[in-house]
């Protein structure tokens, strides 16, 4: 049986290099992938636990449904979806050529604006769902710059310093592990790319305010906030500001190649 080597690609629990035989995809430190669907699978752990476990379930019933939903949250806040999503892409200040990251791609709503900005570029689509990776795949099928992957976004199967910018939109809220997804992010982005992350959570003024309690019957995650507090220290250009009627944060940054400099008096 022939093996082939996959470049660029890299085991999400060790870091080694990735090879794949038939159906299986395995590290030179033997952590194996089981191969089922085209799409190549480097999900870890296999058998997700916690939110991650919660929302990999109501995912396989709700992708076929989900762009008509994103419609209907969009039409409440009263944005328009398109321009809301192309504004937030223009923050990443893409250039044609880069190579970007979506974490969460779902079914692809914001794909047309990356493809737009980096032109013949790469763009890597990774999401933990298939469903909704698949739905995305049917909408895109005719580009050959996209590159789908089923994997955790704790577990990146990325080398380090790989990636012009990442984008994130909708999920993190609901992570199983969300320090290690910033962590992660962190990693594989190159020193001085740049990190957009973005999900449900209104400006804290609001949250005492009749206007925040109606958001909370809706849904309890506008209650959380920015994980500014996840932040590695090596960032710089922390922005955070509101969108959707301050309902939803974005938070981007850049990666330094160090730390701040601080030097005490002596």
């Amino acid at each position: 049986m022939s093996t082939l080597q996959i470049p660029t690609l890299i085991c999400p629990v060790c870091q080694s290099s990735l090879e794949r035989t038939g159906t299986q995809v395995t590290c030179t430190n033997e952590h194996n992938f089981p191969q089922t669907s085209p799409t190549l699978n480097l999900t870890y752990p296999a058998e997700l636990s916690g939110n991650d476990a919660l929302y990999f379930e109501q995912y396989k019933q709700i992708a076929q449904h989900y762009d008509m939903a994103a419609q209907q949250l969009f039409a409440m806040h009263g944005e328009e979806e398109q321009s809301t999503r192309a504004a937030m892409i223009d923050e990443l200040g893409l250039q044609p050529g880069d190579r970007v990251l979506e974490i969460s791609v779902g079914t692809g709503a914001n794909t047309p604006f990356v493809l737009n900005a980096i032109g013949d570029g790469e763009y890597v689509a990774l999401d933990l769902s298939p469903n909704m990776l698949a739905v995305a795949q049917d909408k895109f099928a005719d580009r050959t710059n996209i590159r789908y992957v089923l994997a955790n976004a704790s577990y990146l199967p990325f080398p380090a310093d790989y990636f012009d910018a990442i984008i994130h939109v909708g999920g993190i809220n609901t992570f199983t592990e969300k320090k290690r997804a910033v962590d992660e992010m962190q990693r594989v982005v190159k020193v001085g790319g740049k990190i957009l992350i973005s999900d449900e959570g209104m400006g804290p003024w609001n949250l005492e305010t009749e206007f925040g309690r109606k958001l909370l019957r809706v849904n309890g995650l506008y209650r959380d906030q920015p994980p500014l507090d996840l932040l590695p220290v090596n960032v710089e250009n922390i922005q955070l500001n509101w969108v959707m009627g301050n309902a939803f944060y974005v938070l981007q940054w850049n990666k330094r190649a160090d730390e701040p400099y601080f030097q005490p008096p002596q």
